[in-house]
């Protein structure tokens, strides 16, 4: 196993996150525009669950948190717009 302190590993480490998270971002971002055009009672299901998922991210409060809820709460703003 390597070591993640070292420059090589922890270089390879980030870039494997940095990857992960754009991913992620962009893969929500088209299923949240695809949802704008569900039903209304799909997208409002889909709007509690990113106000729940906003309040269990503020409740662990870990590092971030804050930055998390703010894009949660975005991405739910933007649906309930689309409505």
């Amino acid at each position: 196993m390597s070591d993640p302190n070292t420059p090589a590993v922890s270089a390879a480490l980030e870039a494997a996150l940095w990857i992960d998270v754009r991913a992620s971002l962009a893969l929500c971002r088209a299923a949240l525009r695809g949802l704008s055009a569900a039903t209304p009672a799909v997208r409002a299901v889909v709007v509690e669950s990113l106000k729940d998922e906003a309040a269990i991210v503020e409740m662990e409060n870990a590092r971030g948190a804050h930055a998390v809820v703010a894009l949660i709460d975005g991405a739910r703003r933007e649906l309930e717009d689309a409505a």
